[in-house]
């Protein structure tokens, strides 16, 4: 068990904490967008974030509304709809992880929400490799990696103050650990599962 302590930042806590499965996690994501070819693929790789956010998000955003003030800003599954549309106007729906965490406090869902919106920081990043790799790609094709755009630092800013509201004490802290290395390692575990580079 990580030692926690509340004299020290939730938010230091969870950068040390979590960092292994971070890194191997962008691994996967920069190995990922290398590899692509077609929009095809893009639109896969889509499907399997949508696959694992969706679900993630109907479990945790119901328990965290009361602290995350701005929760109805922060659903971005509804943005990698949004993009999946864009490329694919017919699209119904897409398999969904049936193997998602169950997160049954507001620390564990408050985690879950670190490993997304921290993914906010460096989406220009993604979104640059992106359109470098498929310059062809439709305006409006990268809403999820370009998220809060100009905002992106401003609405981190105010979810760390949220994390730093709540974890006020040990338990706290383990929770929204706990909650965020179980997300960082489901997430991981569905995108191993699958593959985006299928398609010609």
């Amino acid at each position: 068990m990580t030692t926690t302590h509340p004299s020290v930042l939730i938010t230091d806590l969870l950068k040390t904490t979590t960092l292994a499965a971070h890194q191997q996690l962008e691994k996967w994501m920069v190995y990922a967008i290398k590899s692509m070819h077609t929009q095809e693929q893009y639109l896969s790789l889509l499907s399997l974030f949508y696959g694992f956010y969706q679900p993630v998000q109907q479990q945790v955003l119901p328990l965290v509304r009361e602290i995350v003030t701005d929760w109805e800003e922060r659903r971005q599954s509804e943005l990698l709809w949004q993009d999946m549309q864009v490329l694919n106007p017919l699209l119904k729906e897409v398999p969904l992880c049936r193997h998602t965490p169950v997160y049954s406090s507001v620390g564990e869902a408050l985690g879950a929400l670190y490993v997304f919106e921290g993914s906010t920081l460096g989406g220009s990043i993604i979104a640059k490799m992106v359109r470098d790799r498929l310059p062809g790609l439709p305006t409006g094709a990268l809403q999820f990696f370009t998220g809060y755009a100009d905002a992106t630092m401003n609405k981190w800013a105010q979810f760390r103050q949220y994390l730093l509201s709540f974890a006020d004490s040990e338990a706290k802290q383990q929770a929204v650990i706990l909650g965020a290395n179980q997300t960082f390692e489901s997430f991981y575990e569905w995108l191993q599962g699958h593959s985006i580079t299928h398609t010609k």
